[in-house]
C-alpha cells in the first residue's frame, strides 16, 4: 500500500506533462509544409492539379470498365442495362473532366485498360 501514493505522484506529473507537450506541439509547427493551411491540405502547386486529375480520369475509367465487364456477366437484362447505364455515366464524367481541363496543359495519355 506504500507504493499507492507514488504510484498516482507519477501518473499526476505524466498527465501534466503530457498536457504541456501537447499545449507546446501545437503551437509552434514542426514542419514548415504544414505551417500554413494551404500545404497542410494539400495544394502546393499547379502539378497537384494535372496530378489528381489523371488519377480521377483513371479511376472513372476503371470503373465505367468494371461496370461494363459486370453488365456481360450478369444473367438478368434489367441489371445488365443498370450496369451499361452506369458505365456510361462513368465516361460521360470522364469525358466531361477532359474537355473542361486548363489550355495550357496536355490531355492525359490514354490507359491500357481503356476501350478502344
Amino acid at each position: 500500500m506504500e507504493w499507492l501514493v507514488p504510484l498516482v505522484v507519477v501518473l499526476g506529473l505524466a498527465a501534466l506533462a503530457g498536457i504541456v507537450w501537447l499545449h507546446l506541439e501545437t503551437r509552434v509547427p514542426r514542419n514548415r509544409a504544414t505551417a500554413n493551411p494551404e500545404g497542410a491540405l494539400g495544394r502546393s502547386g499547379a502539378g497537384d492539379e494535372q496530378a489528381e486529375l489523371s488519377i480521377t480520369l483513371r479511376y472513372l475509367r476503371r470503373r465505367a470498365v468494371y461496370f461494363r465487364d459486370l453488365a456481360d456477366r450478369v444473367a438478368d437484362p434489367v441489371s445488365g442495362a443498370r450496369y451499361w447505364d452506369i458505365a456510361g455515366s462513368l465516361d460521360k464524367a470522364a469525358n466531361a473532366l477532359e474537355a473542361n481541363q486548363p489550355a495550357n496543359e496536355p490531355p492525359p495519355s490514354a490507359s491500357p485498360d481503356e476501350p478502344a
